[in-house]
């Protein structure tokens, strides 16, 4: 999990970075370019072929004065060359400037050899912010939950009584801290992107800023159902406590598994259901795939009213099929690769469930 996050956070920084840098560079050369007259020399359409499309960009040369001496550019928009795979575009911008046509250019006059036609500020820069800005929020919370795991047991450890006490794989607030850092990110990354864009351009804005932003938002609002999902599951359960009285799991032989589960406030519990899990992970066609191998639930409790503070308590007895393989070492390097777990849902109606994983080994 922290490899993927790393890879997904190295992956992205670099291009928003360089959107940042590209976005101040242009807001830069507007803030400071000086109007002049200059006269169009030359303008035509000019197609690049693409590994699956043609793009097309509007050629513009024109030539200028600036301060008694002759400049000649073919720039024309601030930020050197844009393109698209809509020629009626690119025919549109250079029949707005025709041979021989006087138009008002800008120069930039810490560089007077510079010099553009169109004074706008382009929303390109800022789609290589918001573009990669997914995968910044799910390798952030990813890295999160990947040192949350990292800092618990992965193995049952001794309680009272000789039993042997389960910990999850991920906590509440471990899944709660996941999903607000990366709503956080979201929001404060996306927002001053945006607003950047909003403050500095005039309108009329572009099409892409507004399909751009409608896309943000629309993204932005799931991830604040996701926080604060986790948020009311957090505030409506207290971390469950699983129980077994033996470990490894040993194949064939029954394991008694006991659950505690308390809850923050008085609340009626539908059902709750234990299950044992083994997930597998396999190789195919060169990628990595896991995915349900076996699996088998039992229901554990009905149509329960809880007190808050008052824990709810019950057990089961499991038994792992002989026929079912055990746990793939963590040293093994070979597919298939075997987990078990032990996986509780609590379900209450109008609130989120309670969910966990609660890993264990199996022999």
């Amino acid at each position: 999990m922290k490899s993927v996050a790393v890879i997904l956070i190295i992956l992205s920084i670099p291009f928003m970075v360089f959107g940042a840098f590209l976005a101040h560079k242009q807001h830069r050369l507007l803030k400071r370019a000086q109007p002049v007259s200059g006269t169009v020399i030359a303008s035509r359409v000019v197609s690049a072929a693409r590994k699956n499309s043609t793009v097309y960009r509007p050629a513009v040369v024109f030539r200028y004065v600036v301060r008694g001496r002759v400049h000649t550019a073919d720039t024309v928009f601030p930020l050197c060359v844009i393109s698209s795979s809509n020629r009626r575009w690119a025919e549109s911008i250079v029949a707005d400037f025709p041979p021989g046509k006087t138009i008002q250019a800008y120069y930039d006059p810490l560089d007077p050899g510079r010099a553009f036609l169109v004074r706008r500020h382009d929303f390109a820069p800022y789609l290589f912010i918001l573009i990669p800005l997914p995968f910044l929020c799910v390798g952030a919370a990813l890295l999160a939950l990947g040192w949350a795991a990292s800092a618990g047991a992965p193995v049952p450890v001794p309680a009272a009584s000789g039993w042997f006490e389960v910990l999850p794989t991920f906590s509440l607030a471990a899944k709660q801290r996941a999903a607000w850092i990366a709503f956080g990110i979201w929001d404060t990354v996306g927002l001053l992107t945006l607003l950047h864009y909003a403050v500095a351009a005039r309108p009329p804005y572009e099409t892409a800023a507004l399909v751009a932003g409608g896309m943000y938002f629309a993204v932005g609002g799931g991830g604040m159902a996701t926080a604060l999902y986790f948020s009311m599951r957090a505030n409506t359960f207290l971390e469950a406590r699983v129980f077994i009285n033996r470990t490894p799991v040993v194949r064939g032989a029954p394991v008694t598994v006991a659950v505690r589960q308390k809850v923050r406030e008085d609340i009626f519990i539908e059902q709750v259901r234990l299950g044992v899990v083994r997930h597998e992970t396999i190789q195919k066609q060169g990628k990595t795939v896991t995915r349900v191998g076996w699996e088998e639930f039992v229901s554990l409790q009905t149509n329960q009213q809880v007190t808050a503070g008052q824990p709810l308590e019950t057990a089961t007895e499991i038994s792992i099929p002989e026929s079912q393989p055990p746990t793939t070492p963590a040293t093994g390097r070979e597919y298939t690769k075997h987990d078990w777990s032990l996986r509780l849902i609590v379900k209450v109606p109008g609130r989120p469930d309670y969910r966990a994983a609660f890993p264990i080994l199996v022999m």
